[in-house]
């Protein structure tokens, strides 16, 4: 389930008041991203390249100028995406995913110019020993089914980039359509953010009614890929 902490618990005649006024906005369980709150979180546009989706991957990475990532640490959303920083990928370095069981879902990017402190800054890296706390926390700026469909926002994507909490295990609200490859991730005792995982999918079975309730997430963990994360990156030392 999801620790709404510090979110407060609602009646349900209360959410179906928030869900008539804010659908579009939120999602339950989440907030919006506060000013500067995650400094390390991109949004990725990847263009039309092929359309059988299973040779997607091999036919972006054969085209890596067809992602394109944009940066806005100081932004609370990027739903205008001239007030976010755009970066073109020079490099796509794909693990050896398997398509039937999602395992090794995980990709590395390289763009083909540092980022500027002012725009984004590093998220930690875990150490391989590091125990996952009972709550994490996954970020994203994916599809809300559950949002209206409006000529400005055919893709239901209003809600900005959102937080939501996850409990180890068992969770209450789920990621979104386009939430895949956003970051898993936990706080130290120094209050630092601590990446843990990546969002790989959710449930596969879905109804529009309840879309973001009650279903699994799956994410991939990574203190198993510190290795291949450290040989295609060439960062071998946790930021701080």
């Amino acid at each position: 389930m999801v620790e709404n902490s510090p979110l407060k618990k609602t009646t349900k005649t209360e959410r179906s008041n928030e869900e008539k006024n804010q659908r579009s906005k939120r999602s339950y369980g989440g907030r919006k991203f506060e000013e500067n709150e995650y400094p390390w979180t991109a949004l990725l546009k990847v263009a039309k390249v092929m359309y059988v989706p299973q040779f997607s991957v091999v036919a972006v990475m054969k085209t890596p100028s067809a992602i394109s990532i944009y940066f806005g640490g100081n932004k609370t959303d990027c739903d205008d995406l001239e007030d976010c920083s755009l970066h073109k990928a020079a490099k796509l370095t794909v693990h050896n995913f398997d398509l039937c069981t999602s395992l090794n879902d995980l990709a590395l990017i390289e763009l083909k110019e540092n980022i500027s402190e002012n725009v984004a800054t590093p998220i930690c890296m875990p150490d391989e020993n590091l125990e996952l706390d009972n709550v994490l926390y996954a970020a994203g700026s994916g599809m809300d089914y559950g949002a209206p469909i409006t000529l400005a926002d055919r893709g239901r994507q209003s809600r900005g980039q959102q937080v939501v909490a996850q409990r180890k295990y068992y969770l209450k609200e789920s990621l979104h359509q386009g939430d895949s490859g956003g970051p898993l991730f936990q706080m130290d005792e120094n209050n630092r953010h601590i990446l843990m995982g990546i969002t790989s999918r959710g449930s596969s079975v879905r109804p529009k009614s309840d879309v973001g309730e009650n279903y699994p997430a799956y994410y991939v963990d990574v203190r198993a890929y510190l290795d291949w994360i450290c040989k295609y990156s060439g960062q071998h030392t946790q930021k701080s």
